[in-house]
């Protein structure tokens, strides 16, 4: 009885002692983001064919009164990035109906707003979800859910796709997805190309919004950004506190990147959270007690390449 006592008690003491290491070792890293803006410039505003999009990590939100915060944090990167909120927005790790509820409610009056439910609890209750929220002009001809093959032991995952034609007539494929952190969820993202394929949805004019649980090297990544896709943001910093970056763009080739988020300025304006655990603050309500993500968005702006013009008679 007593050996099994001290083992136990060792057993709590290396846990202790793996938790405080990771507090101390596992943590943002703000000089690794880059400089620290001298000041606040504002964004060139968008020129002809260009176009503003951005994908964040929601934090496990079920808590409606965190929607607010997480809306005016996307509209203040997007006014950063482009002079007001992305034309294309992707949000994952969403959990629960209700603040999808309350997302559709800030959302959807500026255009459209969409989401899957990717992960169902037993009790029926909304485990996982991911959103695209679509800025008018940008019309959506239509959206459906993509199931994922499970990874056990992670939850069901899912992806959204959109079919989006923008003010001058071109098709844009929309897809928004929150890979398993599997270690080896590389397989889920060829399992999320062979869906997209099926679909005639991977190609020159696609754009794929999400958080991949992959970083450059990984399966997972390397497969999302294969061709007919590229990372719009090659080498960017790190988007978690891991240290990794795990949050992307992947685009066709009809598309070019003409400049993206400045990381360091996104970290000094929303002050993301390094921890494993959510502050009790989060169940009444936003920051400062409860920071936005534990992630930093992605964001990017756009632009067609020359003479990628399809009119609507065409399509």
């Amino acid at each position: 009885m007593r050996r099994w006592r001290d083992r136990a008690l060792k057993a709590l003491a290396f846990a202790a002692t793996v938790l405080a290491a990771s507090a101390y070792f596992v943590r943002w890293k703000p000089d690794a983001l880059g400089p620290v803006p001298s000041i606040e410039a504002s964004a060139p505003p968008l020129r002809e064919g260009e176009l503003a999009v951005m994908t964040i990590n929601a934090w496990r939100l079920s808590q409606p009164a965190r929607v607010p915060a997480l809306v005016a944090a996307i509209d203040r990167e997007g006014e950063a990035l482009a002079g007001g909120r992305p034309a294309l927005v992707g949000i994952q790790e969403i959990q629960s109906r209700e603040a999808i509820s309350a997302l559709s409610r800030e959302l959807e009056d500026d255009g459209f707003f969409g989401a899957c439910e990717c992960s169902i609890r037993t009790d029926g209750s909304l485990r996982s979800a991911v959103a695209a929220a679509v800025r008018d002009p940008y019309v959506v001809r239509g959206h459906e859910c993509i199931e994922l093959e499970r990874l056990f032991p992670d939850q069901r995952r899912c992806a959204l796709l959109a079919r989006v034609d923008d003010p001058e007539g071109r098709s844009i494929v929309l897809v928004v997805v929150h890979l398993a952190w599997h270690p080896s969820n590389g397989a889920m993202a060829a399992w999320l190309r062979q869906e997209l394929v099926e679909r005639d949805a991977l190609g020159p004019h696609t754009i794929l919004l999400g958080d991949l649980n992959a970083w450059p090297g990984t399966e997972g990544y390397d497969r999302i950004v294969a061709p007919p896709l590229r990372d719009a943001v090659p080498g960017a910093p790190a988007t978690h506190y891991f240290g990794w970056t795990i949050d992307h763009v992947a685009i066709g080739d009809a598309l070019e990147t003409v400049r993206s988020l400045d990381r360091r300025a996104s970290y000094e304006r929303m002050q993301p959270a390094a921890a494993l655990v959510m502050p009790l603050a989060c169940d009444e309500g936003g920051p400062p007690g409860c920071p936005v993500s534990d992630h930093l968005p992605e964001g990017v702006v756009l632009r067609w390449r020359d003479g990628d013009r399809v009119s609507a008679t065409q399509r």
